[in-house]
This record gives C-alpha cells, structure tokens and sequence, in this order.
C-alpha cells in the first residue's frame, strides 16, 4: 500500500475512533437536551456528598434527556457532524451548569480539572463541527493535534468523574 495512502487509512481510523470516544461518552443520544437542570449556589459550598449528588444530577439528567439511540457508526460527513452535534448537546450544558456550582475547598482542583477537560471537549467539538460543515472531509478536518486534544480531553473527563468520585458520570464516559 503507499505510503500516503496508508496514512489517510490510519487518519480515517483515528477520526472513526474520535467519534466512537465521544459517543461513548455521550451515552449514545437519541436528541440533544432542552434544558439544563436548575441548580443553586449557597454561599457556603456545598459539602463533598451534596457536590457530587449535585453533578451526578447533571449527568442523570442528560442520560434521561438523550434516550436511545442506534450505534451506528459515522460512515459519512453528515453523520459525523450529526453524531458530534449529539455528544456536544450532552457535554455543553453539563459545562455551562458545572461552571456555576462552587465546589468543596476539597474537591475544587479536581472541579477545575473536570471543566478544563469538559471545555476543550466541547471546544474541539465545535471547532470539528464547523470544519465538517464548512466541506472540510473528516479525515482532513482531524489533524493529528486534534484527536490528541479531543483524546485527551476524554481521558480528563474520566479521571476527573473518578477521582471526584462522580459514580454517575463516569457511567457516561465509559466507566463503572
């Protein structure tokens, strides 16, 4: 096989790849949610348990917003902008919430982790979604740095469910 050839085969792949990763971590949705679950902020943070119940409450929700959905796998350029546009429609409006509630002193590191990994998800996947839209081809769109940036971010999202101990939304990206 040449060269440039099996290159755009291993780009194809690791788009492919891409797209398994954040349905995966979307839960694979049928329709994006409609609204975003109200939360409060006291003035006080709320303790560790009353955190973690508040953002696993971010996760129940998006799971019963999104539904079932197939598991197809994106086989055209409309399909992956579809299929992105549905984990996007998961992950923002946990980001835009997430951003509001004020974390327990001992949990605010992992907090701030957790939004830095959710805002480079949601940011790549935006800046993938225009690309796409725009006629840029899947394989071309996802340059080497991107699916480093998007893996990365995904591998944030997981550790950063884990280690705040956000048992419902490690559901989401794969976890136990």
């Amino acid at each position: 096989m040449e060269r440039s050839t099996l290159r755009a085969v291993k780009r194809s792949t690791a788009a492919l790849l891409v797209l398994v990763a954040l349905l995966a971590a979307c839960g694979s949705s049928a329709k994006a949610p409609t609204s975003t679950p109200a939360t409060t902020t006291a003035a006080a943070p709320p303790t560790p348990a009353a955190y973690r119940a508040q953002m696993n409450g971010l996760c129940v929700h998006a799971k019963q917003e999104l539904g079932k959905t197939s598991t197809k796998s994106a086989t055209s350029q409309a399909s992956a902008v579809a299929a992105l546009e549905k984990a996007l429609g998961i992950f923002q409006p946990i980001l835009t919430t997430a951003q509001g509630i004020t974390p327990p002193s001992s949990l605010a590191a992992g907090h701030r982790k957790l939004l830095t990994s959710l805002k480079e998800l949601v940011d790549g996947g935006n800046a993938l979604v225009a690309k796409l839209k725009a006629g840029t081809s899947l394989t071309k769109a996802l340059t080497p740095a991107s699916v480093k940036s998007l893996g990365l971010a995904v591998a944030g999202l997981k550790g950063g469910f884990t280690t705040l101990g956000l048992t419902t939304c490690s559901k989401l990206v794969g976890g136990k």
